[in-house]
């Protein structure tokens, strides 16, 4: 009997000892489980974010691109309006060449708000021309529109 006592408690504690390396491996392979998961989020997290960055640093510069364009846009606009009184006959054809052309530039860039604006200054500008002396209320309004226009320019660029 003692034997047979010896011959079981043999068996079971190998049998304990198995059951106990069974649930050991088990654990250690569901730590490292979870240990590469983890690691697998943070670094799907981190592309992620890298990955924001990458795109909020490229509408910035696609924005600042899109703004440049409009400047170069606005500024022969704006240098079409500006004048000097009485303009000749022979340089109105010209200067209104000038004109229509920034005009139509401008108006491939401006959001609508500023194309109202743009197309105000057109006409102001567009009557001093046809004026050609010069008078007072022309330049006056013409004036005006073109503080107008620039100062919406301003904000909408800045938007």
């Amino acid at each position: 009997m003692e034997i047979v006592a010896v011959i079981v408690g043999v068996f079971l504690g190998s049998g304990l000892t198995a059951l106990t390396n069974y649930l050991n491996n088990r654990d250690a392979r569901q730590r490292a489980e979870d240990q590469l998961e983890r690691e697998s989020r943070m670094r799907r997290e981190e592309s992620d974010r890298q990955e924001r960055v990458r795109k909020e640093e490229q509408e910035q510069e696609d924005k600042q691109r899109r703004n440049e364009d409009r400047i170069r846009a606005y500024k022969p606009f704006v240098a079409a309006t500006t004048f000097d009184f009485p303009l000749v006959d022979h340089k109105k054809a010209g200067q209104l060449l000038l004109l229509n052309e920034s005009h139509t530039e401008v108006q491939f860039y401006a959001s609508d708000w500023l194309s109202d604006h743009a197309n105000r200054l057109y006409n102001a500008a567009v009557a001093a021309i046809e004026d050609s002396q010069g008078s007072p209320q022309y330049v006056q309004d013409l004036n005006k529109a073109r503080q107008t226009f620039w100062n919406e320019a301003r904000d909408d660029l800045e938007k």
